[in-house]
């Protein structure tokens, strides 16, 4: 993710083929989403019907990442969007992309952006990785450093009870299942909170109309 977010997202994303292409996804995730949510006996379909939906999902699947994913993007780089549309959005596509939040987004957002943007002539050269690169002093590869002193402070009590199982077992007896459980947990949605806050930050610290 940190690789493709480097990637001059408007040049790819503001092009008539990418349009068509991620028409193309919107189309076969659709009957997909549909799959998903279709309370239905499969084993008891037709075996041809059956291997034709089967072909039919994981299509769609693919092209529904793919969607999302470029969806994702257009959001963090390219949305034109005032902030109070972008911070809704954010939490549309969040909450909603199991029911095809990011198919709505393509057809109201990223497709009137893009013609608009075809039909004006001005696209304009930008540098998406600009963000990225100039917070290159706060990051130790693709992390953070404020996630990375998170996480060992979180961990330490994990690494401890692999390195000193006896003592800690002899000392803390079940607190340390508990403690170790808990770290464990502490990390992962600590994790998870500070990706979707650095993400959602980048976007809506950049200016509207780009």
């Amino acid at each position: 993710m940190w690789q493709l977010s480097r990637l001059n997202w408007s040049r790819i994303l503001y092009r008539r083929s990418t349009a068509v292409l991620l028409g193309v996804a919107s189309v076969l995730s659709i009957p997909t989403l549909v799959l998903m949510h279709w309370e239905h006996a499969f084993d008891s379909l037709n075996p041809r019907f059956y291997w034709g939906l089967s072909v039919l999902a994981v299509s769609g699947l693919y092209g529904s990442f793919a969607l999302l994913v470029c969806m994702t993007f257009f959001w963090l780089r390219c949305d034109p969007s005032a902030k109070v549309w972008r911070t809704i959005w954010f939490g549309v596509l969040l909450i909603g992309f199991m029911f095809g939040s990011h198919v709505i987004y393509y057809l109201l957002i990223y497709l009137p952006a893009v013609r608009k943007k075809l039909h004006s002539g001005s696209m304009v050269e930008t540098n998406d990785s600009s963000d990225f690169e100039a917070q290159d002093k706060r990051r130790i590869g693709p992390f953070n450093r404020t996630l990375l002193l998170v996480w060992s402070v979180l961990s330490a009590p994990m690494v401890a009870s692999f390195a000193f199982p006896k003592l800690l077992a002899n000392t803390f007896g079940p607190v340390e299942v508990i403690l170790f459980t808990l770290c464990a947990f502490a990390v992962g949605i600590e994790s998870i909170v500070h990706g979707l806050y650095s993400v959602f930050r980048s976007g809506i610290r950049r200016p509207g109309g780009h």
